[in-house]
């Protein structure tokens, strides 16, 4: 892929090119918005957290992040404000962004506080908080934490819907928790619609959560939570009562958030609870496994008291704590084993490999798309208060002048076929090309096995060969197409393209490992001679 550096510099140099022009002319409005383009050309991902009241977006927010304690959970409603978790010290103050434009900041120890207010004053006036968190991952994506979408505070509701809008995330992951209910997807279609201030959730920048995976599980069924939840619910559910979420979503990944979380913050002193009450008598175990009232009855007598198997129900939940017993009768285990089972059990691991295979890797393009819309909007409005053909020209004129520059880089181009894919604008006969033009985009996976549908046993020449072989029979049906269906032929170019593309970045990824390897042999011998 290209580079970030190099796109940045290119579009930012016809920016301000625009930008110089937009204010000789007096275009305000054109101005003001190229200039908040500049702004945030180079600013982190910004990822939005939305959902249902106690679906567990802030479970999950805290899991991301690794620590129990970021932002409040709970089983009711505990967040009425938006929180915008950007990279800083965990210790700073909060900025309160109220409508009006003004802020102020208040202690740290009161952001729950606020976050949690209901009072009227703050509903009706607070756009955002703004918190600092001291996390690696908040230096390339913000988190932005939102109420629940169903809020009993009606103004709550709005105001995320209406602070999405405004802000217009670069990514949603969209938190819902055992089905898609008609009230969910009616949420999905506040955020769609034909307004041109409207934000369009696509699979490019949308991901679906199914979250408390762990509630399908009882020792009756077979099956783990993941697989059950892929079945039962996904694919048999979802899908099926709302086919219209593959054209929303970029998938949906089952996630017990509670285990994710766990997984980030167990202790040895959990193991060590765990390790006591695995010395239990096995029917005993059965018996208390039967519900969640007789694991807490104090009835059956174990090494840990009540409250101590209380405590492990509320960080791990019925089902972690009854795989973890499992999983360390069979196992030799230590705190780092016990985190990695539990993210693999959880689908957190899975979670956060897509999340940062579609979002991050390709972050950069996905938050140029807005510089379109953005400008496109600008140039819209500004066209209303126009008085000379002068001016007409120059918004003409600006506004190619920045698409041109979009087009011009290869992978912004592919991604701006890809989005008008999902948004069903290009009319294909041919329904075999558009999946193979999601596969070579990285829809599939970003791998050059996952983009060709090919291998693990394929050698890197061969890859590179079929790339090119790939390239050229795209090409032919693009001609082949031209009069018949000329949007396949435009798309059997894009395609062409795209395997010439990666057929290049194979050669080239194929030669910085050859160079890597030759360090290492030089690196070798330094160390160890002959």
């Amino acid at each position: 892929m290209i580079s970030e550096s190099i796109i940045s510099f290119e579009l930012r140099k016809c920016m301000n090119e625009c930008k110089e022009l937009a204010q000789r002319e007096g275009l305000g409005i054109v101005s003001s918005a190229i200039q908040g383009v500049l702004d945030n050309l180079d600013s982190p991902m910004q990822l939005a957290i939305i959902g249902k009241i106690s679906s567990s977006k802030s479970t999950l927010v805290n899991a991301i992040l690794g620590s129990d304690d970021v932002v409040e959970m709970g089983q009711m409603e505990t967040t009425y404000n938006v929180s915008w978790l950007k990279y800083g010290s965990s210790k700073a103050d909060v900025k309160v962004v109220f409508k009006d434009g003004r802020s102020e900041l208040v202690p740290r120890n009161q952001w729950k506080q606020w976050s949690g207010q209901t009072e009227n004053k703050l509903k009706d006036s607070v756009k955002y908080l703004e918190v600092t968190y001291n996390h690696e991952i908040l230096r390339n994506i913000n988190i932005i934490d939102t109420p629940g979408l169903d809020s009993s505070m009606g103004t709550d509701s709005k105001n995320t819907i209406d602070f999405l809008n405004d802000v217009r995330p670069d990514a949603v992951i969209m938190v819902f928790t055992k089905g898609l209910a008609q009230s969910t997807m009616e949420v999905i279609e506040k955020f769609q619609g034909t307004q041109s201030n409207k934000m369009l959730l696509s699979p490019l920048n949308a991901l679906g959560v199914l979250s408390k995976i762990d509630l399908l599980w009882s020792l009756e069924k077979h099956g783990t939570p993941y697989d059950i939840a892929q079945h039962d619910v996904i694919e048999s559910n979802i899908y099926h009562l709302f086919p219209e979420v593959r054209d929303t979503l970029y998938g949906i990944i089952p996630v017990c958030t509670m285990l994710g979380l766990a997984s980030q913050v167990m202790t040895q002193n959990d193991i060590d609870l765990l390790e006591a009450l695995s010395r239990t008598p096995q029917d005993d175990l059965e018996e208390m496994f039967h519900s969640v009232n007789d694991f807490t009855d104090d009835y059956f007598k174990t090494e840990i008291s009540v409250e101590d198997r209380e405590y492990l129900l509320k960080k791990l939940g019925f089902y972690g704590v009854y795989e973890l017993l499992s999983f360390m009768k069979k196992e030799e285990c230590d705190l780092q084993s016990v985190q990695a089972h539990l993210r693999e059990i959880s689908g957190f691991d899975r979670f956060t490999r897509c999340l940062y295979s579609h979002f991050g890797q390709r972050s950069y393009l996905i938050k140029t798309q807005s510089v379109q819309h953005r400008i496109t909007q600008a140039c819209d409005q500004q066209r209303k208060k126009i008085k000379t053909d002068i001016e007409k020209e120059t918004v003409d004129k600006i506004e190619e002048k920045i698409l041109a520059s979009l087009m011009s880089i290869f992978e912004y181009k592919q991604l701006d076929y890809l989005s008008k894919l999902y948004e069903g604008t290009m009319n294909i006969t041919d329904k075999s090309v558009v999946d193979e033009y999601k596969r070579v985009c990285g829809e599939y996976g970003n791998s050059v096995v996952s983009r060709m549908n090919m291998s693990k046993e394929d050698t890197i020449a061969s890859m590179c060969e079929e790339a090119r072989k790939r390239a050229k029979s795209a090409n032919r049906k693009a001609t082949m197409n031209q009069m018949r269906a000329p949007q396949d032929a435009e798309l059997y170019k894009m395609l062409s393209l795209s395997y010439s593309n990666l057929a290049s970045r194979i050669e080239d990824m194929r030669k910085e490992r050859e160079r890597a390897e030759t360090i290492i042999n030089i690196t070798n011998d330094f160390f160890y001679g002959d």
